[in-house]
């Protein structure tokens, strides 16, 4: 993979879960915990086509769309808290970090994740990656979320990088959907990373 990144590239900018490390699982099980704590259920095929987007927003369509009225912050905050437990042994998707480890000191990195910083923050020191990004964007900074582009736009500004010339590595639709609005080239990582590693 890192052979096939075009001269061009002047910037590169990593989601989070999924793509970095091996968190949706413990992501998705911590929602599911959370739906039943609240004493609801949620369909299997709810979820997956929200990867990336904040939970907030996410929980206001799972109001919408099933006629419920859960407290969105209550609701995050629980799931939050039983998820910093479990990140702390995530484990990182080499397929992808090889490159961050690659690039490391060639060219300026970035993050750009609908996780909240401090999540994104115990996974990138869990698998030790923090120290390789020039900066890191989460659901916490004052961007649009996914699927609109601004926190890929803010990830290139702070790296000081036109979109032009930024190659984004996602794992979910709606952010591969963003890093297209914001101009930049993109890779869906599901296409290489092997299965046994998801």
């Amino acid at each position: 993979m890192t052979n096939s990144i075009s001269p061009d590239i002047r910037g590169l900018i990593f989601d989070c879960d999924g793509t970095l490390v091996d968190s949706m699982p413990i992501h998705h099980a911590c929602w599911h915990e959370t739906f039943a704590h609240f004493g609801e259920s949620c369909p299997p095929d709810f979820l997956p086509p929200f990867n990336g987007m904040p939970s907030r927003l996410i929980i206001a369509e799972y109001n919408k769309r099933f006629g419920r009225s859960i407290d969105t912050n209550a609701f995050t905050a629980e799931k939050d808290r039983r998820a910093d437990r479990l990140l702390r042994s995530v484990q990182p998707i080499v397929e992808v970090t090889s490159i961050v480890e690659a690039y490391h000191g060639r060219l300026p990195m970035a993050v750009a994740s609908g996780g909240k910083k401090r999540s994104v923050m115990r996974s990138l020191n869990a698998v030790g990656l923090v120290r390789y990004f020039d900066a890191i964007v989460t659901a916490d900074d004052p961007v649009d979320p996914k699927p609109q582009p601004g926190i890929f736009l803010e990830a290139a500004r702070k790296i000081g990088v036109g979109p032009e010339a930024c190659l984004v590595f996602e794992d979910g639709d709606l952010g591969i959907v963003a890093a297209r609005r914001a101009g930049m080239a993109v890779v869906d990582v599901r296409e290489f990373i092997h299965a046994d590693a998801r």
